[in-house]
């Protein structure tokens, strides 16, 4: 996955990837994968814990039983 920029947009905080061809605005609480509701350019099983627009970042909750946390940033 690949973070390609954020932005504040009617303030609310969005974040642009890149994954597996697929590309896309995300807000938190988005969920990757495919299916209702899903992100295709978000890594399957993972969501959008925050998105901090000044820092340029983007942190990311991988899914259970470990639940990694990892953060992207510009």
């Amino acid at each position: 996955m690949q973070l390609t920029g954020v932005a504040l947009v009617d303030g609310q905080a969005l974040a642009f990837v890149n994954h597996d061809g697929d590309s896309g605005p995300v807000a938190v609480g988005d969920r990757g994968g495919t299916g209702a509701g899903r992100k295709p350019w978000l890594p399957r099983g993972w969501s959008v814990q925050a998105i901090d627009v000044g820092a340029g970042a983007l942190r990311l909750q991988g899914p259970p039983p470990r639940s990694a946390s990892l953060t992207v940033q510009l």
